[in-house]
């Protein structure tokens, strides 16, 4: 019996569409390899032409020296040096344990923190140690192991320490400027950064890539400040010594050329080491001079003092009825120096509230506010220093019915001691308000000049006769009034004391003070100027007559007895002698 064999046709179907479905599979797979070669080598090749770069080229950032910090007689007041940085390539690393026992070794530190670091991953750069000073790193600046990177990083140096470190500011860890003139100045200081691109040989060592260009880095400009580093110190150790002596919580000096506006000093206590920073030095970083705002007191009557000369409705020799105790607007003011009338040159002299007030009733608010205004106050100063604070004027609109008289003799109203300084620098400069700066130039490579600034006349606050008679009142207050304990013989000043009750658990309290004297001198042509303000002496004495007159006093002693010269004005005035 034979049997015979058909073919299944729906078999060989099945069989056929499987091997197309196959083939169609790896046309599939082609394309899209096909593709992905494209996107690779054509479309996206230069991303991945970056990233096997990254695979053995590293950039290396050049560094800039900051430019340096002179006072105005071209003592150097901040300087560069540098320190050691360590980091690591965990991807180049050969000897993780041996490097991490070194720097275990080296810095006292557990050597599992240093193998965590060693070990991160998706990094080609991580600090192990950070600033490093040159005597501490006991050879390690000469490490020669792979993956391991040494790096020199400039570091600020301040060759005074605490001297105008509020002024001066200071530097974080990656050498920003972080508050004073560090900070204000950054953008010229900085430089800019350049780079070099390193290419890692077959052992992981790092050398120059020919194919890139290096960008070579630029320092920082120079700038030069209106500072005069012996003034800055005489006011620094009197306003220190004062502190102490009269039991206050602070204090702030500004010394000042009357003629030019270049601030020749500025200070205040607490202060700082930029060199040793520590925590408790918080309080001491702020500049107080241009970031405290206070009620001042009887040094703001220089504003009623000015507008009433100035609008002829009082002189030298008009008389004011002083009574002891007088009522205005239904409040009380009165005297500590009490008579029943005064002329109103004794009423500036004993500085009678009583007789201030009544004035600048006679003044008005407009007149008074327009005054105070052109006088600077509730207006930044414009000095080149960060964190001003230009305090609070209230306009006439926002005036109570006690507003006028009590801002008359300094309350209800809040200035910072740069302002009050050049209030009372226009009225010895015959009038004429000067913009106060400490920039005093900037420069750059081969001492090329940038920046050179000049005196700058902002306005005529008061005619030269108004100031001119002011003056000469103001010295009265040294000679026989408030202000005689900033006497020096042989020397004719002009000045005026400020006491003021501080706001405590929101009301005026008589036990805390801010007292304060502006002096200027010689009073027939002023030159230099100074403002004292203590922060709640407790000693005892605490008007500004008494605890701020006298260190004004040494300060102004100190810079007449100085025998270096100062360069204080454009009229060669190098030293003031008696």
């Amino acid at each position: 019996m034979q049997f015979k064999f058909y073919k299944n046709p729906d078999r060989q179907l099945k069989q056929r569409r499987r091997i197309n479905l196959f083939f169609v599979i790896l046309f599939g797979i082609f394309i899209v390899i096909l593709l992905k070669l494209i996107n690779i080598q054509i479309l996206d090749s230069e991303k991945y032409k970056i990233a096997a770069r990254k695979q053995y080229e590293n950039k290396i950032i050049l560094t800039p020296y900051r430019g340096l910090i002179y006072d105005r007689n071209m003592n150097v007041l901040v300087s560069n040096s540098f320190e050691y940085s360590f980091a690591a390539d965990p991807n180049m690393v050969e000897k993780p344990e041996e490097i991490a026992e070194i720097f275990s070794r080296t810095f006292g530190k557990s050597k599992e923190e240093y193998l965590t670091k060693l070990s991160s991953q998706n990094t080609a750069f991580i600090y192990l140690e950070r600033r490093i000073a040159a005597d501490k790193v006991f050879g390690l600046d000469t490490i020669n192991m792979s993956g391991v990177i040494v790096l020199k990083e400039p570091k600020r140096v301040y060759n005074y320490g605490s001297l105008a470190s509020q002024v001066l500011g200071f530097t974080n860890i990656d050498n920003k400027g972080q508050t004073g003139i560090e900070l204000s100045m950054e953008d010229e200081l900085a430089g800019k950064e350049g780079f070099i691109i390193m290419q890692r040989d077959g052992k992981g060592n790092n050398r120059p890539s020919l194919e890139f260009p290096t960008k070579d880095s630029e320092n920082g400009n120079n700038v030069v400040l209106t500072l005069d580093v012996n003034i800055q110190r005489f006011a620094e150790e009197e306003l220190a010594e004062g502190v102490k002596t009269f039991n206050a919580d602070g204090g702030k000096v500004i010394v000042m050329s009357v003629k030019t506006g270049e601030i020749l000093a500025m200070t205040s206590y607490p202060t700082f080491d930029p060199n040793n920073i520590s925590v408790s030095d918080t309080n001491g970083m702020k500049n107080a001079v241009i970031s405290d705002i206070y009620e001042p007191g009887s040094t703001f009557k220089i504003i009623t003092a000015a507008a009433s000369i100035e609008e002829k409705l009082e002189d030298r020799n008009s008389m004011i009825a002083t009574e002891n105790l007088n009522e205005i607007k239904g409040i009380k003011i009165t005297d500590v120096h009490g008579a029943a009338s005064m002329s109103f040159q004794q009423a500036i002299e004993q500085s009678s509230n009583v007789a201030f007030s009544k004035i600048s009733m006679k003044l008005g608010p407009e007149r008074f506010y327009k005054y105070a205004r052109d006088f600077g106050i509730g207006i930044y100063s414009g000095v080149e220093l960060p964190g001003e604070n230009k305090g609070i004027l209230k306009r006439p609109i926002d005036f109570s019915g006690v507003s006028l008289p009590y801002m008359s003799i300094g309350y209800e109203v809040l200035i910072n001691a740069m302002q009050l300084t050049n209030a009372y620098a226009a009225i010895a400069n015959s009038g004429t308000m000067m913009r106060s700066y400490i920039i005093k130039k900037e420069f750059g490579k081969e001492g090329k000049v940038i920046y050179d600034s000049k005196p700058v006349a902002i306005r005529q606050v008061v005619s030269e006769k108004t100031a001119r008679t002011l003056t000469s009142l103001f010295a009265g207050v040294v000679e026989r009034g408030t202000g005689i304990d900033a006497k020096i013989d042989g020397l004719t000043i002009a000045g005026k004391t400020g006491t003021s009750q501080r706001i405590i658990d929101g009301k005026y309290s008589s036990n805390s003070h801010n007292s304060s004297f502006v002096g200027y001198f010689p009073a027939e042509d002023p030159q230099i100027i100074i403002t004292v303000i203590l922060n709640n002496p407790k000693s005892g004495e605490y008007y500004g007559g008494k605890v701020s007159a006298p260190i004004f006093q040494k300060i102004a002693n100190r810079i007449i007895n100085f025998s270096g010269s100062t360069n204080i004005s454009t009229q060669d005035y190098l030293i003031l002698k008696t």
